[in-house]
Parts: structure tokens; C-alpha cells; sequence
């Protein structure tokens, strides 16, 4: 009967389910059965066997491996030859087809070869028939090297299984059988039973309402919180934000004298007295700092020796101010006195940030 011996190689190490390798002597009549770890993955892998007297056998390659990843040899007759101490260095080898190109890792493992006490030519010995039946029913009561179990013949270990090792039985549970697992559901997953739910409870599905859908809570807005109806103001309903305006002459109206006086009348009046009595012209600057007073009517003063308490004047933005400087004017809604050598502005309106340049007529 064919013996095997297993031999399991991690790293650099072996250990074999047997040191005993045999008889001196013995020829094919041992097997060695080897697994690598990971760390032989890719290499060739090749034995050398040597005698207990030092004789080597030369390098044997393995064959492929079985369906298990096990690989197979059978023990040559040179180890066997002498009884003693003999050895098997297995190697792992970087190979290029046929040839080895360096030796990357090796494990050594020494067995033991029995001496045979039989001389050479020695004739066979018979066995008695009480000897010989033993040996018979010794080796029928002794399984097969290759051979398997069922579960139920193994009875002596304790173990344990988790449910994805168990695939070869069918079998149902109800809900209330199963309490090791957590799972979740969503809400199409179930049907079998009736419930409610306060708004509160669901947050797993996206919706939206109109404001008629919504009657049970009492709320606020304001205006910027509400975007989905149209709706119209006038002017007089309007009263948070600031905001300015250009003047033009004809909106501008005073009270001097007991009389309305509109600007532009006014000044139409002056331009046409003048077609008659000659004019002075003068210029002058109301400057962006010069002006006084906390609040309108802001006052400035622009010196001209031609002018008097009762002179006759006609003052405007001169026409060669800058866009900047002619809306600033307008923006002030300026109103021009006259004092003793001097034109007295009054700025109603927006007090200006820049200079405004001023042209000044006095009528002769």
C-alpha cells in the first residue's frame, strides 16, 4: 500500500505529518503530499533529496499542483538506500521556461530510514497462518490513504456555523423568529398592516405643498418670504427706502414776497429783461466744503464786488460745469440771495460733494 506523507511549507519552514520516511531499502513505496503558503505563490518549486550517507538525487521539479492546490512526488529509492538520517530541501525557483534563474526561498526537513534487518540474498520467510490472518484483518480495518466522511460520521469536535456556511437545506421563518439582524425597510416594502403617522415621523421621502394644502399652524411672514402672487403699491404706501432725484427748473416753486414764484417763469422773466438793460457777467464756485449748516437749507457765500443788497441777478450753473457737477446742482435745489458784494446760495435739496461752478448776471 502506497504511505503519503504531508508536508505543509510556510515561509522558510516544513513540518511533516511524518519523520518516519521508511525501510532501508523500500522502493516506491512512499508519497509526499505538499502545500505552500503565499508567499510561494509564483515560484517554481523543486526537490532535493540526500542520503543519510550524503548522496543527492539531483533536482526534481514539481509538477502541477490538484484541484486543491496540492502537489505530489513520489520518494526515489537513493534516500531509502541507507538507513539513518536523510533530508529534503525544497526550493522555490524564479524560471524562465525550462531554465532557473535564481533559488528565492528553501525549506530543509530530515527523516528518519529505518535499517533493514534482512540480509541481501536472504530467502523469503514464511509467516504462520496465525500471523498472517492478523496482518489481513489489520489492513482491512485500516481506511483507505484517499478517502472521505460525511458529517455525520464525525462526532469528537465542537464547532459552530454561521447561516451563510449552511446552504444545503431549505427552510421558511416568520418575522417574529428572526431578532439578530437589523435591516430596514422602505415605506413600498410593506403592506400587511394599517398605520398612522404624525408629520413629525416621516423623513425619508421628499414632497411639497401649496399654501392652501396647510390649515393646521398658526405663522408669519414678511414680504421677502413671499414670492407667489402679484400684486401693485402706490407711491404713498412707500416709505422704507431712500432714494433721489434730478430737479428740473420747472419743478421748483417758492413763496417770496406773498408771491408763488415758479423758477423757470422767473428765470424767462430775467432772460428777457436783459434783452433790454445790459448785464455784468460774473463767475464764482460753491465748493464742496464750503458749505455751513446741519441740515437744509445748507448756505454758502461766493464773493462778487458787483453785487449789492438790491441788485438785480440772475445766477445759474455755469455751462461749463461737468455732468457731475450740473447734477449736484440740480440735486441741491438752489436758491441764490443777494448780499453787499457777495451772492448768498442756499442749498434745499442734497448738500453737493463737489464744487458746482456758478455763472452770475448782474443787470445794470
Amino acid at each position: 500500500m502506497q504511505r503519503i506523507i504531508y508536508i505543509g511549507v510556510t515561509g522558510n519552514r516544513a513540518r511533516a505529518s511524518s519523520r518516519e520516511l521508511g525501510t532501508q531499502g523500500e522502493v516506491a513505496a512512499v508519497t509526499v503530499a505538499l502545500t505552500f503558503d503565499e508567499g510561494w505563490n509564483g515560484l517554481a518549486k523543486r526537490l532535493l533529496w540526500r542520503s543519510a550517507n550524503g548522496d543527492s538525487t539531483g533536482y526534481t521539479l514539481l509538477p502541477e499542483p490538484d484541484a486543491s492546490g496540492v502537489y505530489t512526488a513520489a520518494v526515489p529509492a537513493l534516500p531509502l538506500s541507507e538507513a539513518g538520517k536523510a533530508s529534503l530541501t525544497v526550493e522555490g525557483v524564479a524560471a524562465s521556461g525550462t531554465e532557473v534563474e535564481r533559488r528565492v526561498r528553501s525549506a530543509l526537513i530530515a527523516f528518519r530510514v529505518e535499517p533493514n534487518d534482512l540480509e541481501t540474498n536472504s530467502p523469503a520467510q514464511a509467516v504462520d497462518a496465525s500471523v498472517a490472518e492478523q496482518l489481513a484483518s489489520a489492513i482491512e480495518g485500516k481506511a483507505s490513504a484517499s478517502h472521505t466522511h460525511t458529517k455525520s460520521d464525525v462526532s469528537d469536535f465542537a464547532h459552530t456555523h454561521t447561516k451563510s456556511d449552511v446552504t444545503d437545506f431549505a427552510h421558511t421563518h416568520t418575522k417574529s423568529d428572526v431578532t439578530d439582524f437589523a435591516h430596514t425597510h422602505t415605506k413600498s416594502d410593506v403592506s400587511d398592516f394599517a398605520h398612522t403617522h404624525t408629520k413629525s415621523d416621516v423623513t425619508d421621502f421628499a414632497h411639497t405643498h401649496t399654501k392652501s394644502d396647510v390649515t393646521d399652524f398658526a405663522h408669519t411672514h414678511t414680504k421677502s418670504d413671499v414670492t407667489d402672487f402679484a400684486h401693485t403699491h402706490t407711491k404713498s404706501e412707500i416709505t422704507d427706502f431712500a432714494h433721489t432725484h434730478e430737479v428740473a427748473a420747472g419743478d421748483v416753486a417758492y413763496t417770496l414776497g406773498g408771491l408763488d414764484i415758479n423758477v423757470a417763469s422767473a428765470l424767462d422773466d430775467l432772460f428777457i429783461a436783459t434783452e433790454s438793460d445790459p448785464v455784468g457777467e460774473y463767475t464764482g464756485t460753491l465748493t464742496a466744503v464750503g458749505w455751513s449748516g446741519a441740515e437744509a437749507p445748507f448756505i454758502q457765500t461766493v464773493s462778487c464786488a458787483a453785487v449789492s443788497a438790491d441788485s438785480h441777478v440772475l445766477v445759474g450753473i455755469a455751462g461749463y460745469a461737468t455732468d457731475a457737477q450740473y447734477e449736484a446742482g440740480c440735486a441741491a435745489c438752489l436758491r441764490f440771495l443777494c448780499g453787499s458784494g457777495a451772492i448768498i446760495a442756499k442749498a434745499y435739496g442734497v448738500k453737493p460733494a463737489v464744487n458746482v461752478p456758478i455763472k452770475i448776471g448782474v443787470i445794470k
